[in-house]
């Protein structure tokens, strides 16, 4: 059995090479990559990794790693602790469906723990995120320009899909509320749905399992572009609707868009006020023991890589000197 399995992974030929390059190259020197996924969905998207590929990155670090949540991350790195060799953690920012359909079995199956980040306002709201709307219903370019006369040259001569990536990064440099009327301005309406995120049932039913579950704000703002109350609201309302949705203390929140210009010092003061313990961004690297506590990296887990891809990011990660984060 163990051999089929080693085989499926294309690992057998490899495989003293790869748990010695795994062993040697940073997992031994106090380097925890903490995984950032988003979808694990069967179809295309820059955010997912399908089905197929995350079960055999699954059993790959069930075979070769030692996948821990991430509260035994914080906690070892509060205490000043080590954590097993070639220790590494999980996480889901968003909280769509796909989660749970697809990527909650996988998890529970090779026992594999995962902490996921849920944006409580979305939760059984019927309604897209922002960023979907954009890739499934933005108007013709001509449209968007006249909606939107500022992005009009940017999007001159581009294909459909360079225009909707200049669209939505562009979306995220503007303010919240200016932002939500361009959207409406410059998308079709989607039809509601109640399969974008995760219900409140089945996010209760994997936090009984043993799944981790921390907070993603209400709304998915980005955090520095809020006024400080609108800030301090999102982070404490989601908390306290978890809190209270399932019964459990809320530990970790994760920034939406993650960068380091997305929050600051005051926000990271409105977490501490709230209780929060732990915030990942989204700055590639792996938590060490330079790491701030709110402002933990991460390896993000985009474009549905291959096995081989996945396994080189991770190498990549563990001995890339971590910059430490300048917050303001």
């Amino acid at each position: 059995m163990q051999q089929r399995s080693e085989t499926a992974l294309g690992l057998r030929p490899r495989a003293p090479f790869v748990r010695a390059a795994l062993e040697g190259l940073g997992w031994r020197r106090g380097r925890v990559p903490v995984l950032m996924y988003h979808r694990v969905h069967p179809d295309p998207h820059v955010l997912s990794v399908s089905p197929e590929s995350f079960e055999a990155q699954v059993r790959f670090l069930k075979e070769y790693a030692h996948p821990v949540t991430l509260s035994e991350v914080v906690d070892a790195r509060r205490r000043g602790l080590g954590l097993p060799p070639r220790s590494v953690a999980l996480t889901f920012d968003d909280g769509y469906q796909d989660n749970y359909v697809h990527a909650y079995p996988i998890l529970r199956r090779y026992e594999v723990p995962a902490t996921f980040f849920v944006t409580t306002g979305m939760v059984q709201a019927r309604r897209h995120f922002w960023w979907d709307r954009v890739q499934q219903g933005m108007k013709p370019s001509d449209a968007v320009a006249r909606a939107w006369p500022a992005i009009a040259p940017a999007l001159a001569g581009r294909d459909r899909a360079s225009q909707i990536g200049i669209v939505t990064e562009t979306l995220k440099q503007v303010p919240t509320h200016a932002a939500r009327d361009l959207i409406d301005a410059i998308c079709h309406p989607l039809v509601p749905t109640d399969d974008v995120t995760m219900t409140w049932d089945q996010i209760r039913l994997m936090a009984a399992d043993g799944m981790e579950i921390g907070s993603h704000t209400v709304t998915h703002p980005i955090l520095s572009m809020q006024a400080p109350e609108e800030a301090a609201w999102e982070v404490r309302q989601s908390k306290l609707t978890l809190e209270r949705e399932l019964g459990l203390p809320i530990r970790h929140f994760a920034y939406p868009n993650g960068r380091s210009c997305d929050f600051s010092r005051d926000v990271i003061a409105h977490l501490e006020d709230a209780g929060y313990q732990s915030a990942c961004s989204t700055m590639e690297g792996v938590v060490t023991r330079r790491s701030e506590m709110y402002a933990l990296e991460r390896v993000g887990i985009y474009h549905d890589p291959s096995l081989p891809r996945f396994i080189r990011a991770l190498l990549r990660a563990c001995v890339k000197q971590t910059p430490v984060s300048s917050l303001t």
